[in-house]
């Protein structure tokens, strides 16, 4: 029997530098792999850079290399206990969600009220392939052995469908994974506004269109009690300075609707909604599994 017991003191110090592999616990990321090694090194942040390596079937076999960051979650309690998550999730999404529809995207949340947590996302997919899901093959197996005991906590599982008349997805000529930056403003309904929230979302895709930009329209498929967050508009960029770019909405949307609608349109749409907040989404390549 191996005796897991962690360690009560550490000296981190000595703990660093590269490590050779004499035998191992079953991780997805280094099956097939031989001589592998696991080198780590002090970041600048105080976390620790995880850098594991090996050759595929034989030493003279595809070198595969794959680099995450660890931290000590508790030092007084538990120093040894590294915590690495990065590497554990893009191993995961590369083995079990590279094919559609069952593809994954990681991202960071950078501003609003959610930020500094992730988002694991699948799809685009209908409801009915959840009843041929990744599930064999270890799939369940490893995301609660590998990736669960490293998240601290899954706020909400949610299943968004997306307007495809509205949406305007045309301006987007390559993969999604091309505009990694997402804008992305949630409403909370109003009580029994589901008449005007049509008209406003009519003429913002109408706007976009007219503006040839990315716009996604987006509903939330379940009740979410007091959570809000019904809908979702999506804007799509390629990078931070587009977001510096002239806001043409007013100037576009008055040129189709005419000189000095647009604050009208903007009280209908306070109306409509009782809650609207911003975040933006930042694609995570490396937790992807890219």
């Amino acid at each position: 029997m191996i005796d897991k017991t962690v360690v009560e003191e550490l000296d981190i110090q000595q703990y660093l530098g590269t490590w050779y592999e004499i035998a191992r616990y079953d991780h997805s990321f280094e099956r097939g792999l031989v001589g592998v090694t696991a080198e780590y090194s002090m970041r600048d942040d105080g976390k620790i850079r995880v850098i594991n390596s090996g050759y595929k079937n034989s030493l003279d076999g595809e070198f595969s290399q794959a680099e995450g960051k660890a931290k000590i979650p508790n030092p007084e309690k538990a120093p040894a206990k590294l915590k690495i998550l990065q590497t554990n999730m893009a191993a995961h999404n590369k083995k079990y969600h590279k094919e559609a529809p069952y593809t994954a995207q990681v991202y960071n949340i950078a501003s609003g009220p959610n930020s500094g947590n992730i988002i694991w996302q699948m799809g685009p997919m209908m409801l009915s392939h959840n009843d041929s899901r990744p599930g064999e093959g270890g799939h369940d197996e490893d995301w609660r052995d590998n990736v669960m005991p490293y998240i601290k906590k899954i706020q909400t599982i949610e299943y968004w469908t997306q307007d495809d008349k509205l949406t305007n997805m045309e301006a987007i000529s390559a993969e999604q994974a091309g505009f990694p930056i997402l804008y992305i403003r949630f409403f909370e309904l109003s009580d029994d506004h589901d008449y005007t929230m049509r008209s406003v979302f009519k003429q913002a895709s109408e706007t976009a269109k007219a503006m040839n930009i990315p716009w996604g329209l987006y509903y939330n498929a379940f009740l979410q009690g007091d959570i809000g967050r019904h809908v979702a508009t999506v804007n799509f960029y390629k990078n931070w300075t587009d977001l510096d770019s002239p806001n043409k909405w007013k100037e576009t949307y008055e040129g189709l609707y005419g000189e000095n609608t647009w604050d009208n349109f903007i009280d209908t749409v306070n109306g409509t909604f009782k809650n609207q907040w911003d975040e933006i989404w930042v694609y995570n390549k490396a937790m992807s599994g890219d």
